[in-house]
């Protein structure tokens, strides 16, 4: 059965107020570099990651609570788009701990850095060298695609 604008539209308001995944009201889902080659999928569990360890590689918080269940006016599609925190989704490298490395991507995980809830490839590597260079992510964003469920 083809799904209806309103049952996308109810998808998206669950999943993003969701307290047992994207919006609890404590501990907070985290947003982790990867530095090894990866492929996001359904099947994707944390061992499948190599977390990024430079030296402010560490996780960032999501914002508690509801997320924003919005929709593409382009395309129709409806997305859970995660709140930014304050500071944005970004890592800056203060010291030459563990580089050379190269992020590849980055992945939304449970708090207990546990369950992979999502992931999503750069789209171009970023080597990191030095003090200052920086890993900035503009937005979060998970994607009902149209084609429907069946």
């Amino acid at each position: 059965m083809q799904p209806t604008d309103y049952i996308f539209n109810q998808l998206a308001a669950l999943l993003a107020a969701d307290t047992g995944t994207l919006a609890p009201a404590t501990l907070p889902p985290q947003l982790v570099p990867v530095k090894a080659p990866f492929t996001p999928g359904v099947g994707l569990v944390v061992g499948a990651l190599t977390l990024a360890d430079f030296a402010t590689s560490t996780a960032i918080s999501t914002i508690v609570g509801s997320q924003n269940a919005v929709q593409n006016p382009l395309t129709f599609e409806r997305m859970v788009e995660m709140k930014i925190p304050a500071g944005g989704w970004r890592w800056t490298v203060t010291a030459l701990t563990n580089l050379p490395q190269t992020i590849y991507g980055v992945a939304l995980l449970d708090n207990t850095l546990a369950i992979v809830y999502g992931a999503a490839l750069l789209p171009t590597p970023i080597l990191l060298t030095t003090v200052g260079q920086v890993v900035e992510i503009d937005n979060i964003q998970f994607v009902f695609l149209l084609n429907g469920i069946y």
